[in-house]
């Protein structure tokens, strides 16, 4: 049996070792291996290339994206632009309007010549427009044609016989303090005709407005014939020619003035500078016109780039110190979130677009900040304009505003922010501080403030600075 098994095994072994692989299917298994590999090399050769092209199709996707995004958001610059151009717009057609209105009255006139006699020794003649050059002035509502002066002839008024000059062209509105007793004259700059049939008219030396009759009282006001011409129809002026022939031409430097070149104040003979000053003051050019030494604050605690509070409005007193100043601009700057988003990391590049501004007016009103605060009909508009995204911007007043000593003036900076970006954008002012100055030079000082939220919603915590320029006029006669 154990040779038997012998011989089976060695059969068996034999039998292996005679069925192994030859040389010619050792060939043709390397061949085959050779294919798979191959194949499997063009397989990761194809998913390589799959996965390439669905990262170039993930990078097409998110630079569509990118696109689509940077689309919608210069439409929504665009809309706001637009937005912007049609608020701007309209308000230029209401003023077109107004001035239509104005020019289509009969007696207004404002570009024929008048003839003046000047002392009874000198003959002139002058543009309408140049006489108007200063506007809110006694002298260009006596030549504008477009009012005639008025006469306070009330015999019962509505405060000891006298007439309270109002804030707004309203029976009910506010009064400023000031009066006109029966038989004072006035001239009027505006009219306007209330929807109780009432006509309002708005002084020309900006205390305010009166009305011409009352319920209840009769008229309060009656209209007085054009006094002051020749025996030729000519415009008499009761002034030496040696000192209205220079603000004549003063005047006429004026009409022509380009912005950011003020004309230089009129000169007054050195012999008549007295009886000069007083013809200014009589014409309401002197101090209310703001003719006189420019000058200007600077209240920078810091760069617009670096400013980091922002609201929808700011309000601040202003405080002259020894004598009267006449405020005439001011510059700051808004911030919008988009604005420090795209700067994020860096300024931003030559080709990012820029923010739109933020629209904005500027108010003004009488008192301690404190009191005005939330006091909305307190406030008057006196100038409007737009901020730029951390870019100083200025807003020049309609009308130069007087600040006296010991006389607080607040002014509020209040932006056109809609509710549902409040915290997106607004006007910029410093971090908070103590109560007090912020910024001061030898003749005005500016006091931290407030900021709102709305028009009539102020904080009552922290004070906060203004931060910018103020620009103001020193009256000419000023010690």
């Amino acid at each position: 049996p154990s040779d038997a098994l012998a011989t089976e095994a060695g059969a068996v072994g034999g039998g292996a070792i005679g069925g192994g692989v030859g040389g010619g299917d050792f060939a043709g298994l390397q061949t085959l291996r050779g294919s798979a590999d191959g194949l499997f090399a063009a397989i990761e050769t194809r998913l390589r290339e799959a996965a390439r092209r669905e990262q170039e199709a993930d990078a097409v996707r998110e630079q569509s994206r990118h696109e689509r995004e940077d689309f919608e958001r210069q439409c929504a610059e665009v809309r706001a632009s637009m937005d912007i151009a049609r608020e701007l717009l309209q308000a230029e057609r209401r003023e077109l309007e107004d001035e239509k209105t104005r020019m289509q009255a009969p007696d207004a006139r404002r570009s024929d010549v008048l003839s003046l006699n000047v002392g009874g020794e000198r003959v002139v003649q002058r543009r309408r427009s140049t006489l108007c050059a200063l506007k809110g002035s006694f002298l260009a509502s006596r030549f504008s044609g477009a009012s005639k002066a008025a006469s306070a002839g009330a015999t019962s008024g509505d405060d000891n016989f006298a007439l309270s000059v109002r804030t707004a062209p309203s029976l009910t509105g506010e009064k400023t303090g000031n009066t006109l007793a029966p038989g004072d004259a006035f001239q009027v700059a505006e009219e306007q005709r209330g929807p109780d049939g009432i006509l309002y008219l708005k002084l020309a030396d900006g205390r305010g407005w009166v009305f011409e009759r009352k319920p209840g009282v009769g008229v309060m006001c009656e209209r007085v014939k054009e006094q002051d011409l020749d025996r030729e129809g000519r415009h008499f002026v009761n002034y030496s020619p040696t000192i209205f022939l220079p603000l004549l031409d003063y005047l006429g430097m004026k009409e022509l003035e380009v912005k950011g070149h003020p004309v230089p104040p009129p000169k007054a003979p050195e012999h008549m500078r007295d009886e000069f000053d007083a013809m200014l003051r009589d014409f309401g050019i002197l101090p209310s016109m703001g003719i006189g030494e420019s000058r200007l604050l600077l209240a920078m605690a810091m760069p617009y780039s670096a400013v980091p509070w922002w609201a929808y409005g700011l309000a601040f007193e202003v405080r002259t110190k020894r004598r009267p100043i006449l405020l005439t601009a001011l510059e700051t700057c808004g911030v919008t979130r988009e604005g420090d988003e795209v700067s994020e990391g860096g300024s931003p590049t030559a080709t990012a677009p820029a923010p739109p501004p933020v629209l904005c007016t500027l108010h003004v009103a009488e008192g301690p900040l404190r009191e005005r605060l939330g006091q909305r009909s307190a406030w008057i508009e006196v100038g409007r304009g737009t901020l730029a995204h951390r870019t100083g911007s200025r807003i020049v007043l309609a009308n130069s505003i007087m600040i006296k000593p010991a006389v607080a003036t607040c002014l509020y900076i209040a932006t056109a922010v809609p509710a549902g970006d409040l915290g997106r954008s607004g006007v910029a002012f410093g971090a908070p501080t103590p109560a007090g100055v912020s910024a001061e030079d030898g003749d005005v000082a500016v006091m931290t403030g407030h900021f709102s939220t709305r028009f009539d919603d102020f904080s009552d915590g922290g004070w906060y600075p203004f931060i910018g320029k103020i620009e103001y006029t020193l009256p000419l006669s000023q010690e």
